[in-house]
């Protein structure tokens, strides 16, 4: 999957669309992910737990997340694929350690509006 090029444009235009829910899942082929997580800024792609195993990582920007930024990781088969959000476009509400749900319900739901207008989502299980 070209998350860089296919699903990040995806995900920054459902938050400025006002549907409240998108479901991830559907953008995967079934069975490829085992795991999605969101890791926000400060923070890198080694340092989530519980995810077993992972023996690859691909991204373009390295294994640590830049200011002001979000990664959107992917995991299967033992590799992690990673992709950065633009912060200013859209921001999620996880802990400060990031959070990976299973693929297979992974869906983005909006939350509040921050005092800058950005649109928030956070990253839950159908």
């Amino acid at each position: 999957m070209e998350i860089e090029a296919k699903l990040i444009p995806k995900i920054v235009a459902w938050s400025k669309s006002g549907e409240p829910v998108l479901n991830l899942a559907g953008f995967f082929p079934a069975g490829e992910y085992e795991t999605v997580c969101i890791i926000p800024d400060y923070r890198c792609l080694h340092d989530q737990e519980d995810l077993g195993r992972i023996d690859e990582y691909h991204s373009s920007f390295g294994r640590c997340i830049p200011e002001n930024d979000f990664a959107l990781m992917l995991v299967g088969d033992h590799k992690a694929h990673a992709a950065l959000i633009d912060g200013a476009a859209l921001r999620f509400d996880v802990p400060f350690y990031g959070k990976c749900v299973p693929a297979s319900d992974a869906v983005l739901r909006t939350a509040k509006k921050s005092d800058s207008q950005r649109p928030i989502a956070s990253l839950e299980q159908q």
